[in-house]
């Protein structure tokens, strides 16, 4: 018979679960803010719902096989899994942690203030008890599996001490009663932080991953926009990264691109714990500011840390801005920008240096007034930091993209010394040095822009404006290796 343990309240079920578990007799916790039986997520959608989310998941696999740095994880069906289930794919992988108070969070967790009808639990699993109670039945019924797979830079996964039940069936409980400790909800724990849960650093594979689930959020709203009535649909062909109008010959790669770019692509396995263990730096943010002498100052700062500390680079900053007379939404924009971009960028083979200009054109820009999504304010606070500047839009082959703005002097630089021999010599003359005609011309960075130039201009300009322009529901890019196209918004 299950055992069902009464709390008054979610802090009393977690040290309830706690003296439960030092006792031996549960090891493994599942956090519910409604007392359901369980069941997997892939169960839960029900019929209507199945072939959707094997499509999801198909797409899901296929992108991670062609993704350059995520050959390992597809090597590993587990693994692969992981990473869906704790990103909303659903599967019949079952959440459970070795922690009873990362469970409380969970049997608390109700960000929305959803009406909710009844008790909040905590279920307790003695993980050697049910697998001696499967022993003894039919060989017809396949026993639930125990996964406790590491998977590398899954740092939600980290930090939630996270394990996996395999479970298929639809009524599970049937079978197997799971105890449970039940109380009213009365709001969230308040001993673990979301952002314990769920961290605001990202690892470089939770950086890929904005990709794929950018693409699933376009996939999900083209419906949508070609059932309007004035939608129209236009097929243009692929000229292969170049208009044959401007080049019509063709144009070879370079090869500064045909080198071991792999450092630029493969991340090394961090954990989160030693990443989050970073150092705090102050920014003191004011009105009315010099934007270049503030974009400036944090530059010096960080080099200066960069120089002293061996290990900076395997760290999170802790950034904490004040300001004065700073509306505190902008004050926690720069603060998402910053920690994006120095997760972004501080693994990849740039220079120190590099890293620390990028990060304080960073605050140049935001002292500027770069706003998200405003191209306006976006232009003029460019035109202050980079001078001569236009908008341009770059994405990978798997149809992910971003924006930003960058000088046209210092992308010209970039681009390969013996263009104008590939160009139509009818347009030669007027293109050659106009970065505009360029990118109409030429699309693919491989075959325009030399790697180390475009990884410099990449670095110090690209990447601090798209951590700031973009919003963290778009995929962002830092490693000029990933691109597939760069041309005009």
């Amino acid at each position: 018979m299950p055992q069902w343990h009464r709390a008054q309240n979610v802090e009393d079920a977690v040290r309830l679960a706690a003296d439960l578990k030092r006792q031996g007799k549960y090891d493994w916790f599942r956090g519910q803010v409604q007392n359901w039986p369980l069941k997997s997520s892939f169960v839960r959608i029900g019929k209507n719902g199945e072939q959707e989310a094997l499509e999801r998941a198909k797409r899901f696999i296929n992108w991670a096989k062609s993704t350059p740095g995520l050959e390992a994880l597809v090597k590993n069906v587990d693994a692969t899994c992981a990473v869906a289930q704790h990103y909303g794919i659903p599967t019949n992988y079952v959440d459970f942690t070795t922690s009873p108070d990362i469970a409380g969070f969970f049997a608390a967790d109700n960000p929305n203030d959803r009406p909710l009808n009844g008790d909040s639990c905590i279920l307790c699993l003695n993980t050697s008890d049910l697998k001696e109670f499967w022993r003894h039945l039919p060989s017809e019924y396949p026993p639930p599996e125990f996964i406790e797979v590491e998977v590398p830079n899954l740092w939600r996964l980290e930090a939630q001490e996270g394990r996996f039940l395999f479970c298929a069936y639809d009524k599970f409980e049937n079978f197997y009663d799971l105890d449970r400790i039940l109380f009213p909800y009365t709001g969230p724990v308040k001993t673990v932080s979301r952002q314990r849960i769920y961290p605001q650093e990202k690892s470089a594979l939770e950086i890929l991953l904005d990709q794929f689930f950018m693409n699933e959020r376009l996939l999900a709203g083209t419906p949508v926009v070609q059932s309007l009535p004035w939608a129209r649909k236009m097929t243009i062909e692929d000229q292969g990264g170049w208009s044959r109008e401007f080049v019509p010959n063709g144009i070879p790669l370079l090869s500064s691109w045909q080198t071991d770019l792999r450092p630029w692509i493969e991340s090394s396995r961090e954990t989160y714990s030693e990443v989050s263990a970073g150092q705090a730096i102050m920014i003191h943010a004011q009105n009315g500011s010099d934007p270049l002498q503030s974009g400036e100052a944090l530059r010096d700062k960080i080099g200066s840390y960069l120089a002293q500390e061996s290990s900076a680079r395997k760290r999170a900053i802790a950034w904490r801005i004040e300001g004065d007379g700073v509306l505190p939404k902008r004050l926690t924009r720069l603060d998402r920008a910053l920690r994006w971009l120095w997760d972004g960028i501080r693994a990849l083979p740039y220079s120190d240096e590099q890293i620390a200009d990028s990060v304080g054109r960073c605050l140049a820009l935001w002292q500027a007034g770069a706003e998200e999504r405003d191209p306006t304010a976006f232009e003029n606070a460019a035109r202050v930091c980079l001078g001569d500047s236009m908008e341009v839009e770059f994405g990978a082959s798997d149809g992910a993209y971003s924006r930003a703005f960058v000088s046209r002097t210092d992308l010209l630089h970039a681009v390969r010394n013996d263009v104008g021999t590939y160009l139509n010599p009818r347009v030669m003359p007027q293109i050659t040095t106009n970065m505009t005609g360029l990118l109409q011309a030429i699309q693919e960075p491989s075959r325009l822009f030399e790697f180390a130039a475009l990884a410099n201009v990449f670095v110090r300009q690209l990447a601090p404006c798209q951590v700031l322009y973009r919003s963290t529901s778009t995929a962002a890019f830092f490693s000029p290796a990933r691109l597939d196209r760069f041309g005009l918004c």
